[in-house]
């Protein structure tokens, strides 16, 4: 499985991505929405990033807020092995109102998942 991530300025257009995620055939899909991020100043647990959203589920939900986990101090990007430097452009765009959605997909459908995210405004980077 490949993680891609993706930087959307507009939650919309965020939205209307996981939309069709929910819709594509991807069978082994799964989306992360992350959309806020914890406190720099309170400090942050290394462990899971928040829960990841079935593609199942992905289409009924309404509040692209993630499921908060069991600690809200839990960086979201800790379980990423991302570049500093494109872990600071992701945190700084999160943080400025931007919505990151981490999208797991086969190796077969990177290339069709990156268009997807591409093609509603995403700036895709770092596949891992």
């Amino acid at each position: 499985m490949a993680k891609l991530f993706s930087l959307f300025d507009d939650p919309q257009r965020a939205e209307d991505a996981v939309k069709v995620f929910a819709e594509h055939p991807f069978s082994e899909n799964s989306v992360r929405v992350i959309d806020e991020l914890p406190d720099p100043e309170e400090g942050f647990i290394p462990a899971a990033a928040t829960p990841v959203l079935p593609m199942s589920q992905a289409q009924t939900t309404s509040n692209m807020s993630p499921t908060p986990g069991p600690d809200a101090n839990v960086h979201p990007l800790a379980d990423f092995d991302l570049p500093a430097d494109e872990r600071r452009f992701l945190e700084d765009g999160v943080r400025e109102g931007g919505v990151l959605l981490v999208v797991d997909v086969d190796q077969t459908n990177v290339a069709r998942a990156r268009e997807i995210l591409e093609g509603y405004g995403g700036r895709t980077g770092t596949q891992v």
